[in-house]
């Protein structure tokens, strides 16, 4: 009877060197030794973050280091050498305090665009057919200070879109050069763009109550 080959017992540590070479090499049997400095990695700096980061919850960080995994494979498959004074596992904690961070960040982003979805939407007032002129002007210009926070930069869009040019602008509004004044028009422009991008039932609103303006 032929006997089995033995299988070789998986180490108890390895350096950094051969953990490097597993994730620069594709065989199936560097996948244990990934999956041990994966998971000694993530236990060391998790216990780091732990105490910067106290109110995510298991599944975020599951995220964070899945991410951290991937940078980490990344970056050695694509030439990355570690400094001599530098090891792999705390090289790991650095990329993943990064991760923990753009994750933070990202989440924060998403709540604050689903609070101005929900509670901040700038809304543009209501078209009449026999709106005044003046009161049509004065409408817009109430939406437009509150969508740009800035009573400048709504100065000089009207007074663009009235044809003024800038040195004209300069005399009227309270900014000192006329590059001063192409810059807040630019910004509001921007503002505006940005806004009415997000919420197109507002931008046919908008165009509707600047016909015949």
């Amino acid at each position: 009877m032929k006997a089995s080959p033995l299988r070789e017992k998986p180490q108890d540590t390895y350096t950094d060197a051969q953990v490097i070479n597993a994730i620069l090499n594709h065989r199936t049997a560097n996948h244990l030794i990934l999956k041990w400095f994966f998971n000694r990695a993530r236990e060391y700096a998790l216990g780091y973050l732990q105490k910067s980061y106290t109110q995510l919850d298991p599944e975020e960080w599951d995220v964070i280091f899945a991410n951290t995994n991937l940078k980490i494979v990344s970056r050695f498959r694509k030439g990355l050498n570690l400094g001599e004074a530098a090891t792999l596992r705390t090289y790991y904690t650095s990329v993943a305090k990064f991760a923990a961070l753009d994750f933070v960040r990202s989440r924060k982003a998403d709540s604050d665009f689903q609070e101005v979805v929900e509670d901040q939407v700038i809304v543009v007032p209501t078209v009449q057919e026999n709106l005044e002129q003046s009161e049509r002007l004065q409408s817009i210009r109430a939406w437009l200070v509150k969508v740009l926070a800035n009573e400048g930069q709504v100065e000089v869009l009207l007074l663009h879109a009235k044809g003024f040019s800038y040195q004209e602008m300069l005399d009227n509004t309270t900014y000192n050069s006329e590059g001063a004044c192409r810059n807040a028009l630019m910004k509001g422009k921007k503002k505006i763009s940005e806004y009415l991008l997000q919420y197109p039932v507002e931008a046919r609103k908008l165009r509707a109550l600047l016909e015949d303006r």
